[in-house]
């Protein structure tokens, strides 16, 4: 399994310098296979794409400060972004549903954006735990990256990347990670959890377990104010962006993105514990498209990369050996999970659902995750808890709320 570990550099002139080339690059191959597309409705083979550019000058600017490896990389990224435009196309006139709009061929990289670089296992040298780029631009000053404590040697690297971010960089080093036995056994029984996404419980499972979502609503808050501010006097002096701006977007995208990660490794982990086999997340698809759930909630709601989450969660939970199902969560927070039935007023407040019917009292988001559940249960067991009596206070199951290591 590939994995990756993501490293931020300060911006250096060399860096800049760096992805400027690779832009310039990307948009002369580019331009080439456009004219190529428009012209004879036939796109350039990589090869055919080498023989054209091998000799242009941002081929060889790029060539003579990164190796040769770099440019003959952007080209293959050039070949397979035109592939993917294509196949987009096929699956459009089968399936023009799935689309939002038809698929538009691949655009310049504007001129003053910058572009990746990417160096391929061939030109990379790991030596006494540090790993070295080609020669040519370590000799510039591009600094060694220490591997001591990393999961990364000669024998698993694969790739190195250069990403503009923001007013820094990220150096991403892809490697092949040893495969590990499964936590749940093939032979154990099934076990499925439903789990509930929102704003201010950003998990909520079918057996009590809430991870808070507060926190990621606290730093969205502080990011829409402050970007109201900056934008408010850059557009006063006509300016598109400021350091400071950077700063705040590069901030704002770092702590969310560490957030998910250690929320989806806490619900691995309780899966783990529970021996869970299955978790079933309720989605809707195109959520956040002309959503009209209020000025505030509609902020929050759509400042949320729920979609991260779960690949988050997928790829950890394959590698634990749990399956991962997605479902519609069309009104599991109306019905209740013990009879059945449906209606917005069962719904008393955000947090608390009371069922008009069997006056069943639950946590609303542990019951919209149960109903998640259920959903699968012709296949295999939910896992729910312990069903109160009735008309007992409380919530079913007692939710527990664990952000304590997470923050």
């Amino acid at each position: 399994m590939l994995r990756s570990i993501t490293i931020q550099l300060k911006a250096t002139p060399l860096l800049a310098d760096l992805t400027i080339r690779a832009k310039n690059l990307y948009n002369v191959a580019t331009y080439q296979m456009r004219q190529r597309f428009f012209q004879r409705k036939r796109l350039y083979t990589y090869t055919a794409l080498w023989k054209e550019l091998k000799e242009h000058k941002a081929y060889l600017a790029l060539k003579e400060l990164a190796g040769a490896q770099s440019p003959q990389q952007i080209l293959r990224l050039v070949r397979s972004t035109w592939t993917g435009y294509l196949a987009a196309k096929r699956a459009y006139r089968l399936h023009p549903a799935n689309f939002h709009a038809p698929p538009k061929p691949p655009k310049y990289v504007k001129k003053h954006r910058k572009f990746v670089v990417l160096w391929s296992h061939q030109e990379v040298r790991i030596r006494n735990g540090k790993l070295l780029l080609p020669r040519k631009v370590m000799t510039k000053g591009f600094p060694a990256i220490p591997l001591d404590r990393l999961p990364c040697t000669a024998q698993t690297y694969r790739t190195a990347l250069l990403v503009p971010f923001y007013d820094r960089y990220q150096f991403i080093i892809t490697y092949e990670a040893a495969a590990t036995a499964p936590a749940i056994e093939k032979d154990a029984p099934e076990k499925v959890l439903g789990v509930d996404l929102g704003v201010n419980n950003l998990v909520a499972t079918s057996d009590g377990l809430l991870i808070k979502g507060k926190i990621i609503k606290s730093i969205n808050h502080y990011y829409n104010k402050q970007r109201a501010k900056l934008c408010s006097v850059l557009a006063r002096h006509k300016l598109p962006t400021s350091r400071r701006l950077q700063r705040l977007l590069r901030l704002r995208q770092t702590k969310i993105h560490d957030y998910l990660h250690k929320a989806s490794r806490q619900l691995i982990q309780h899966c783990r514990e529970q021996q869970i086999t299955t978790i079933v997340i309720g989605r809707n698809k195109h959520w956040k498209q002309k959503v009209r759930l209020g000025k505030k909630t509609n902020q929050h709601f759509v400042g949320i990369p729920f979609h991260k989450f779960i690949r988050m969660l997928t790829y950890k939970a394959a590698a634990a050996g749990i399956n991962v199902q997605l479902v519609s969560e069309a009104y599991t927070s109306q019905t209740c999970s013990r009879c059945g039935h449906r209606s917005r007023s069962n719904r008393v407040f955000r947090g608390l659902f009371l069922c008009n019917h069997c006056a069943l009292v639950c946590n609303a988001d542990v019951n919209a995750a149960i109903n998640i559940a259920q959903k699968v249960r012709s296949r295999a067991a939910a896992t729910t808890g312990s069903t109160p009596r009735r008309g007992a206070r409380g919530t079913v199951p007692v939710p527990v709320p664990s952000d304590t290591n997470l923050s």
